[in-house]
Order: C-alpha cells, then sequence, then structure tokens
C-alpha cells in the first residue's frame, strides 16, 4: 500500500466513519490479528495464500520437469538418429527433432494438444510402456531404456496427459481391447 492510501485510509477512519463503520473496522482489525496469530506457524500465510504459494512452486517444477523430459527426450532421439543414420546433416536432425519435440512456445495454442509432445513421440511411448507393462518389449530395448534414462517408466507416465493414462489403464487393466485402445491413442495423439 502506498503512503497516499494509507493516509486516506487514516483519514477515513479518524476523521469520517460513522460509529457503525467503526465497529465494522475494529472487528476486522481483531479478526486479522487473530489470523495472524492462527497462522503464525504457516509464517503468517493464510490458507488462501499459502495454497497459492504452493500451486506456483508446485507448477514451476512440473515445468522445469516437462523441459528435463523433453531435453532427455531430445538426447535420446538424437543418440538413436545417429546410430542407425551416421551420415545426417545437422540441419535434417534439427528438423528432425522439432518434429518430434516442437518447441511450445513458438507453436500457437490451436496446435498444442494435451502434451508438448508430437503426436508421433506419445504414441511411441504409449508403445513402449504398454510393451514393457504387458512383458513383450525386448530385454535389449528395456535396457536401453533404463541405462538411458533410468527411471523411464515414471518419466514417461509423468509425461503422458489424463486422457492418455485413462486409456493406457483401461487397456492394461482388460477393459478395452487392443484395437480400440490405439484408436483412443491415435484420436487423442491427434493422428
Amino acid at each position: 500500500m502506498s503512503r497516499e492510501e494509507l493516509g486516506k485510509v487514516l483519514e477515513f477512519i479518524l476523521n469520517k466513519a460513522s460509529h457503525a463503520e467503526l465497529e465494522a473496522i475494529i472487528k476486522a482489525v481483531e479478526r486479522r490479528k487473530q489470523d495472524e496469530g492462527r497462522y503464525a506457524a504457516l509464517d503468517g500465510l493464510n490458507p488462501a495464500a499459502l495454497a497459492t504459494k504452493m500451486a506456483d512452486y508446485v507448477q514451476s517444477g512440473v515445468e522445469e520437469s516437462m523441459e528435463g523430459l523433453r531435453q532427455s527426450l531430445k538426447d535420446y532421439i538424437e543418440r538413436i538418429v545417429r546410430q542407425k543414420e551416421p551420415g545426417i546433416s545437422e540441419e535434417q536432425l534439427g528438423q528432425m527433432l522439432d518434429a518430434c519435440l516442437p518447441d511450445r512456445s513458438k507453436m500457437n495454442n490451436s496446435s498444442v494438444h494435451d502434451s508438448e509432445l508430437s503426436s508421433e513421440l506419445l504414441a511411441a511411448m504409449v508403445r513402449d510402456f504398454c510393451d514393457y507393462s504387458l512383458g513383450r518389449m525386448p530385454v535389449s530395448k528395456q535396457k536401453e531404456l533404463w541405462d538411458y534414462m533410468g527411471d523411464w517408466k515414471n518419466i514417461y507416465w509423468n509425461a503422458f496427459p489424463p486422457s492418455i493414462k485413462a486409456v493406457i489403464k483401461a487397456y492394461l487393466e482388460g477393459r478395452l481391447g487392443e484395437e480400440e485402445f490405439w484408436k483412443a491413442v491415435f484420436s487423442i495423439a491427434g493422428m
């Protein structure tokens, strides 16, 4: 609050407020003092302020995690492409990486799906996750993912949008057939 605003408030309280208005102000000040005492253990933050602060903290953590995941996936894709196509130019590699992992900040909102992952990459991640969960992933592929990304299953799961998670869960629990599952995945991914 600026000094000018404070001056106006004090002027109102001291010279203009009616008896009823003064009573309301006194009650408000008493309530504020009670709240400060109640929330002293929380550094004086009331629940609403604390929730806002916590939401901001969680959001920043999610953004950092998503950027870390994006960078890990980019490095992983680059390594695989360089192994399979050693003669690829930097320009071609850059275009391929941009197609697989578009920069969300450069996209307009209408082209952003539930996730910042490209449709093709999202489908590949879903395939890997389900193959592993159903025991169909070759050991060599498992080792490659574990060696490169560590706890890749949780990284993938956390990157999936809620709609994809729900479809995967239904599929793995046998509530959705394979054909319906892939139709749903492709539809959600915009393919």
